[in-house]
């Protein structure tokens, strides 16, 4: 009997978390380009919930170790805002921009890691908390030359 029940709770349990764990934001474009002579480009992120969402992003170069991606903090890039909230049905500007002098032009070299923080729950007992997190390519690109 006690088998039957936590068989159903459990099949009840994963039928309903994957409609929870989807994220209420967006963020256009999902892949970035930075053309290296301008040195800036811009995400956008819109609160698609009825509560204000904060976001911190944090700024990762891809590096290629024993052949997997590695992710390591970098400030070869910088982020404004860092860290922000949404109203409900509003949008962020993010701006992403080249810092460093010393880049090479590299294809989806860089992630900007868009993580959605968990907000206050002011119920008692106990509560399960998910956190989005969205990593967005990043390359830095030649500039397209005239073909004159």
């Amino acid at each position: 009997m006690k088998k039957s029940f936590y068989t159903k709770i459990s099949l009840l349990l994963i039928c309903i978390l994957p409609s929870l764990a989807y994220a209420s934001f967006t963020i256009t474009p999902v892949k970035l380009k930075i053309n290296k002579d301008e040195k800036i480009a811009a995400l956008t992120l819109k609160n698609d919930s009825k509560e204000v969402k904060h976001f911190q992003l944090t700024v990762f170069k891809a590096e290629n170790e024993h052949g997997k991606e590695v992710l390591k903090e970098t400030k070869d890039l910088t982020v404004t805002p860092v860290m922000f909230k949404i109203a409900p049905g509003k949008s962020q500007l993010v701006r992403i921009a080249i810092k460093n002098k010393m880049y090479s032009v590299m294809e989806d070299g860089y992630r900007v890691s868009v993580k959605e923080l968990p907000h206050k729950i002011n119920a008692e007992g106990a509560h399960v908390r998910l956190v989005t997190e969205f990593k967005v390519p990043v390359s830095i690109e030649a500039a397209e030359k005239d073909n004159k």
